[in-house]
């Protein structure tokens, strides 16, 4: 249910901006995104960094920001 929340979200905010964005779950995940192909990817080594960082992060050319418990 809250890929479908957050997708809607993305969704609106795909035109106003120039960059891809999505949403990774707990286990590295793509959940939702503004390319729509990447929607259910995974990578090891984002849940490996995901795991030893609360802040912004940079993992192949892409920012992460971990949120949530």
């Amino acid at each position: 249910m809250s890929n479908r929340l957050f997708q809607g979200i993305i969704h609106q905010m795909r035109d106003s901006i120039d960059r891809v964005i999505g949403v990774v779950d707990d286990t590295a995940t793509v959940i939702s995104c503004s390319d729509l192909t990447r929607i259910g990817e995974t990578s090891e080594y984002l849940m490996l960094d995901m795991g030893e960082n609360q802040d912004l992060f940079v993992r192949d050319g892409y920012t992460y920001k971990p949120f949530g418990s």
